[in-house]
């Protein structure tokens, strides 16, 4: 019993380690927003020292600008998340966006416009889609959390929504790491070495065939990217990039408790088979994430653990 409890301290003191450098290795270059603007006045005129400051509403993460002298502002290294934006100056009333959503990597230009009044009367607007993307110049599609956790993948796999993407083919699992391959938009390099995979701002291709490798499961990814043409110097490596982030971690504790299930008898038989084939697949596992320090940029990424395997239930 003393040796059972030394190895369950020993547990936590590893994962409570794992937790801290989760949270070291969230906030990566290149997965990272920003968002900018300027600050305008009703008639139009720029307002020079406006403070604009951003929040972000699940971890309290809050980081300030002051306008220049042509009232542009930019707030960067931000990450993916829902935010709150003000804007203030004397003798005109707060602007505020209550709610706004960065996705992974976004430049995201707002407008604020002041109107006269006290500091302490507010403004509140919605936060709008800009009609073209002035910022990058890159040609990219983002696949939501929403996606990725409703729509059917089987074997729930988060890459295979590349297929989403317009142009884009997802060719499955193969080499001697079993790594991901991806193909589409003129890129002929579907064997390995075509697409850069990146976790959180970190390579996760494989070192032997530079297939995609090492990629979280379903319940661990809140956003991933693909960028096919344009894109800038830091994801310059390859032709094709898939960049995906993990969920965040916020002021509160959160997790998930999960199975999949697939058997044969619940299967179609194939139109020209007299059987079909059993298949008996169980993917179960569990997810948790929270804070190192409430009210700060260092939450913890969640950390899933999961187990697949194909045999009944007992064996699994």
């Amino acid at each position: 019993m003393k040796k059972q409890y030394g190895s369950i301290t020993t547990a936590g003191i590893f994962l409570l380690a794992f937790l801290a450098l989760t949270a070291t290795l969230s906030a990566q270059v290149g997965t990272e927003g920003a968002i900018l603007g300027v600050v305008t006045d009703s008639s139009g005129a720029v307002v020079a020292g406006a403070e604009v400051t951003v929040v972000n509403l699940g971890t309290n993460l809050t980081k300030k600008a002051t306008t220049d002298s042509q009232g542009n502002f930019e707030i960067l290294a931000l990450p993916r998340g829902t935010y709150s934006i003000t804007a203030s100056f004397t003798g005109f009333k707060t602007w505020v966006v209550e709610s706004a959503d960065l996705t992974l990597g976004e430049r995201k230009r707002v407008s604020p416009v002041l109107t006269v009044g006290e500091i302490s009367d507010k403004v509140t607007v919605e936060a709008q889609a800009e009609l073209i993307q002035t910022e990058k110049g890159s040609l990219e599609s983002v696949v939501a959390q929403k996606q990725i956790v409703e729509l059917p993948l089987n074997g729930r796999n988060p890459v295979e929504l590349v297929r989403l993407i317009p142009g884009m083919r997802y060719l499955g699992q193969g080499g001697p790491e079993r790594g991901i391959t991806v193909q589409g938009l003129g890129n002929r390099l579907g064997d390995g070495g075509g697409t850069e995979f990146q976790v959180d701002g970190l390579n996760a291709n494989a070192g032997m065939d530079e297939r995609g490798f090492g990629i979280p499961n379903v319940d661990t990814i809140a956003e991933f990217n693909v960028e096919t043409a344009n894109f800038s110097a830091e994801h310059g490596r390859n032709a094709l990039q898939v960049l995906a982030a993990t969920k965040s971690g916020t002021n509160a504790f959160h997790g998930t408790l999960w199975e999949f299930h697939r058997n044969h008898k619940m299967d179609a038989k194939n139109t020209f088979a007299s059987t079909k084939p059993k298949l008996i697949r169980n993917q179960y596992g569990y997810s948790v994430g929270g804070p190192v320090v409430k009210d700060n940029s260092a939450g913890t990424d969640s950390v899933a653990f999961h187990r697949s395997c194909g045999g009944e239930w007992p064996q699994c």
